[in-house]
């Protein structure tokens, strides 16, 4: 944090971190029926990290002005989690979780109240540009609109070379086990907080409305997930909870997620009307409808945040 406010100064810093806890806002606003939880801890593997964690918890605190993260003493682990031996860690109070899917699902319903049109599973297969705005072509038809946005993030392909070279995809992995008992829960996450820890493939995990315990470990960079989701998490998770180590996983899933090379999502225009917004790497949840947003409002005339996001650097050899 405090070598990217170095590079962009101190008053850009303010206003860019400013804009991240503005996508919160916006989030939380639009998170209906969707398992809502608060809190996030960043859970710190070794002493260096933690140190580091308390460095840029000083720094936000002192020099940006922001008073949201508590640090967590390893001693005082236990009242956000019982596992992992973490050497400490910063909780975030204005951090939090929620069932992504009803997210989405509640996003769609007020699109569609807004007059949206959805076409789920119409796969494109080019998209072309021309005096009257943007055509999307799919296999069984097309769509004509004034402008368009490419938001395919990691799954992209062939639609755009030029940003498909922006973003790498790395390959996630999820596992969800069996209800947990309430006492058994409430024993692995107190709090109920969500968790991440500071590895470079990090682990993160959470604990579902019913209790089931949802852990993402191992990621690998490459285009092609592993098959056996299940057997490949279930040591990750067993490394931090042993007592999970046997534990029955109903449900096991894998995906791409698309970063950039700095960790900055990337936003910008194609050309004429048509837009772009990706490279959230890991964070597409908070960032995305912001983000969209972005671009929504820069085309009803208001372009103070789009601008702002588009001036960052991103691509390589760019700012």
């Amino acid at each position: 944090m405090g070598a990217g406010c170095a590079r962009l100064g101190l008053a850009r810093t303010q206003a860019l971190y400013r804009l991240g806890l503005d996508a919160r806002d916006l989030v939380w606003a639009l998170a209906e029926d969707c398992d809502l939880t608060p809190g996030h801890l960043h859970a710190c593997v070794s002493d260096r990290h933690f140190a580091l964690a308390r460095a840029e918890a000083a720094f936000i605190r002192e020099t940006l002005g922001f008073d949201h993260l508590d640090v967590v003493e390893r001693a005082a682990l236990a009242r956000h989690v019982t596992g992992g031996g973490y050497a400490g860690g910063l909780y975030d109070r204005l951090g939090g979780h929620f069932h992504p899917l009803k997210f989405l699902r509640g996003l769609a319903r007020r699109a569609q109240a807004a007059g949206a049109r959805l076409h789920e599973g119409s796969r494109v297969v080019a998209i072309e540009q021309g005096r009257n705005g943007v055509t999307v072509r799919a296999a069984t038809g097309s769509v004509r609109a004034a402008a368009g946005i490419v938001a395919c993030d990691a799954l992209i392909g062939g639609l755009s070379p030029h940003l498909a070279r922006a973003i790498m995809p790395v390959a996630s992995y999820c596992i969800a086990t069996e209800p947990l008992p309430d006492e058994q829960a409430a024993a692995l996450l107190p709090g109920r907080a969500a968790v991440a820890d500071s590895r470079f493939a990090l682990d993160y995990y959470r604990l579902s409305a019913d209790n089931r315990l949802l852990f993402s470990g191992g990621e690998t960079y490459t285009h092609t997930p592993r098959r056996d989701v299940a057997a490949f998490v279930r040591p990750h998770m067993a490394r931090v909870f042993p007592a999970l180590a046997a534990a029955r996983i109903d449900y096991a899933w894998s995906g791409l997620v698309g970063i950039t090379p700095n960790r900055l999502p990337q936003i910008g225009r194609l050309g004429g009307a048509l837009y772009f917004a990706h490279g959230y790497s890991g964070q597409g949840c908070l960032l995305a409808p912001f983000y969209g947003k972005a671009i929504a409002d820069h085309l009803r005339g208001d372009s103070d945040v789009y601008e702002r996001l588009s001036a960052l650097p991103a691509f390589p050899g760019r700012g």
